[in-house]
């Protein structure tokens, strides 16, 4: 916090700044009637954005960007897909990328209305599916990196490794093909995702 109001020294009299952990149970009525740009940093995960959901997404307009930080990495996988069937839904349009992040435009005609929570059961369902999707566009974005398609493949292996305890023949498969891919692009990159993946759950130091 003291680093940050160092940093806004010039603008504090404008900006209000909460610390606070979001769970299920914060509070966030401090919050504008209206947002105009919400940034999502922290958020990797469904249960991490719900609260998120609940109280800010409600205050959205129509026209409101959503700046989405960090999409682009192997551990986003469920707000990748969660994001992709908001997409399909037209309730945001994809307006740009930089880096790992990218930024969505709340094309929805009364946001405040919208159950935003209700597309994380079909995007949970249909994961998989709505990754690749992703990846596909991504490659046309304007300033589209090969680490970030790599991150992005590396999400879409996450989602398959999780999908149940064992794997099957076409789950393994799909692996295959996006291992392929990923090397194809970069291999030392790939490396390194994939060491990640595979070190997620480990207690050990690497």
């Amino acid at each position: 916090m003291g680093a940050t109001k160092a940093v806004l020294i010039d603008q504090l009299s404008r900006i209000d700044l909460h610390k606070l952990v979001i769970d299920s149970k914060t509070d966030l009525g401090f919050l504008p009637s209206k947002i105009g740009l919400l940034l999502l940093d922290l958020p990797k995960d469904y249960e991490t954005i719900r609260p998120i959901l609940r109280s800010a997404f409600p205050r959205l307009v129509t026209g409101s960007i959503i700046a989405f930080q960090d999409y682009s990495y192997q551990f986003s996988n469920e707000l990748i897909a969660y994001f992709e069937k908001l997409e399909q839904l037209r309730l945001v349009t994809v307006v740009g990328i930089a880096a790992s992040s990218i930024f969505y435009r709340v094309s929805s005609d009364n946001p405040s209305a919208v159950n935003w929570e209700a597309a994380i059961g079909d995007s949970a369902s249909e994961q998989a599916t709505l990754i690749q999707n992703a990846i596909a566009k991504y490659k046309n974005y304007k300033g589209a990196r090969e680490q970030e398609l790599i991150a992005l493949s590396g999400a879409a292996i996450r989602s398959l490794i999780g999908m149940q305890r064992v794997a099957t023949f076409e789950q393994q498969s799909s692996i295959r093909a996006l291992i392929r891919y990923m090397h194809e692009i970069n291999p030392a990159r790939t490396a390194f995702v994939l060491a990640e993946l595979l070190t997620e759950k480990l207690d050990i130091e690497v």
